[in-house]
């Protein structure tokens, strides 16, 4: 019998449920749940009777107002769990956004996260998980459950979409090839050829999946003010429960920010469209640096030493050869998720002497084949690199550092003479089939925009980011994606497993 934390957020927290409830079929398991769920849902979870659930926390019954912290239990859990909890608190968008400002003192933050701490600390000691289900990212209270979890011995299970096309993976950290994971045999006389790569591009098409997800996004943010009208009392209510709301700043002034926000969405935009390059250079050699969506867990938590992409952009422009030009590109889902960037965030990348902006709508595989290298911190730019065989240089930990395609660095100070090297030798082939053929193994192929707008249609109330559940509805949504719900209770299974042959092994 496995004993199994799962922590219940979003709809990832629907689709983990969902999955559980095949899972529990196929292996002995003991569920343990922390639901942090919409206050709409909770009768649907308190009687359900889909998924058996031995214990449930209910995370907002927890998270409190403001009060005194108590800073040497603070420091006691950092030494215990071998946690850095600045880290965790500076990833949470709530309390520092793109632009670092908090509307939250340092004592109120201390305050919120004492709270998670001593949940999660008795949760942990009493139910002494083998596993921590949940998907990856989330905000303060999901990655210092993980760390907890992490720094206690306790597996950890995270779904979420790879950066290798439209696949899945579950890792311990996310889109890394776990130490337990089965190496295969890969015949020395298979190559990267060409013809290879077309067999993995006709499976993995990750640029129209981004693509498609940002302009359905748009339409979105415009449909979510709609769906704010329509449900005004339950959007409240909603509101008033959540921690990032404990400033009590009014519902209304919040939206009226939210209208504020889109028309400087307009005017960003229109910047953009002034100053960025559109045509793609073919006389000229240049570097290439997608800018990441920020916030975002990958890099403010995966590469929080690296999140100041100006910083970085300045070091890069003056380590480059003299003859090199730097071409930055915006990523064409920042305008949807985060509104773009502040006019005079693009305005100092404008200021450096040897960069240029690339238009965000400008197709990055074209970019990227027109250049001689690519340079990201972490993110899917790595795998679309390896595809058209560009040498790949990043900063973060990333699963395709096993090929000799890419390097990773970690001190600016080596940044001159790295770039040098890999512009000298250009693409190293060494590894790609592997870790193609390892990937492909380790991920699952489901119909992510399928599955995921099942789930909402059904759960979730139009136009809203609040669920509306009820048994009936689950039950519905676990017939509509029947498959996919067994093909990813099934991959749990083998990751249990895995996990549990490589500790006793």
């Amino acid at each position: 019998m496995f004993k199994i934390l799962v922590y219940f957020s979003g709809p990832s927290g629907y689709t983990n449920f969902a999955a559980l409830q095949f899972l529990q079929k196929i292996l002995p398991i003991e569920i343990y749940a922390i639901n942090d769920q919409s206050i709409q849902s909770r009768k649907f979870y308190e009687k359900q009777k889909l998924l058996k659930i031995k214990k449930t926390w209910f995370y907002r019954d927890y998270s409190k107002s403001f009060h005194s912290p108590d800073i040497k239990f603070l420091k006691r859990i950092e030494e215990k769990y071998q946690l850095n909890l600045w880290h965790i608190i500076t990833t949470d968008p709530n309390f520092f956004t793109i632009n670092d400002k908090s509307k939250f003192t340092e004592s109120e933050i201390h305050s919120l996260v004492e709270d998670d701490c001593k949940l999660f600390k008795k949760i942990i000691e009493d139910v002494k998980p083998d596993f921590l289900i949940l998907h990856a990212g989330g905000h303060k209270q999901m990655n210092l459950l993980r760390e907890m979890c992490r720094g206690s011995g306790i597996r950890i299970l995270q779904f979420a979409l790879a950066k290798f096309g439209t696949r899945y993976q579950i890792s311990s950290k996310h889109d890394i090839l776990d130490e337990c994971y089965k190496k295969i045999d890969v015949s020395v006389n298979k190559k990267f050829s060409d013809e290879y790569i077309k067999k993995i591009e006709k499976k993995l098409s990750l640029s129209h999946f981004q693509h498609e997800n940002s302009k359905s996004y748009i339409k979105n943010k415009i449909l979510f003010i709609l769906g704010f009208v329509q449900n005004f009392f339950i959007v409240k209510k909603e509101s008033e429960s959540l921690y990032s709301n404990f400033k009590k700043t009014s519902i209304i002034k919040r939206y009226f920010n939210l209208l504020k926000i889109n028309l400087k969405r307009i005017i960003r935009k229109q910047f953009l469209d002034n100053n960025c390059v559109k045509k793609i250079p073919h006389n000229e050699k240049f570097v290439v640096f997608p800018l990441h969506l920020q916030p975002e867990y990958t890099t403010s938590f995966l590469a929080p030493f690296f999140t100041d992409q100006i910083v970085l952009i300045e070091n890069i422009a003056r380590s480059l050869p003299i003859n090199y030009i730097l071409y930055v590109k915006e990523h064409p889902a920042m305008g949807a998720f985060a509104y773009w960037r502040e006019i005079e965030y693009y305005k100092r990348i404008l200021k450096i002497p040897n960069v240029k902006l690339i238009h965000p709508n400008i197709d990055s595989t074209l970019i990227f084949k027109n250049s001689e290298m690519i340079i990201t911190i972490n993110g899917s730019a790595t795998f679309e690199g390896l595809m058209i065989k560009k040498p790949i240089l990043v900063f973060g930990d990333v699963a395709e550092t096993i090929t000799e395609a890419v390097t990773r660095i970690t001190e600016l100070e080596d940044l001159p003479r790295t770039i040098r090297n890999i512009l000298k030798v250009g693409f190293k082939e060494k590894g790609c089939v592997r870790y193609f053929e390892q990937k492909m193994n380790e991920t699952i192929d489901i119909v992510s925009p399928e599955f995921d707008q099942n789930l909402r249609d059904i759960l979730y109330l139009k136009h809203t980011e609040i669920s509306d559940i009820t048994e009936q509805k689950m039950k519905k949504l676990l017939d509509k994606n029947y498959e996919t719900y067994t093909i990813i209770a099934k991959e749990f299974k083998r990751k249990i497993l895995q996990w549990s042959n490589y500790k006793n092994s």
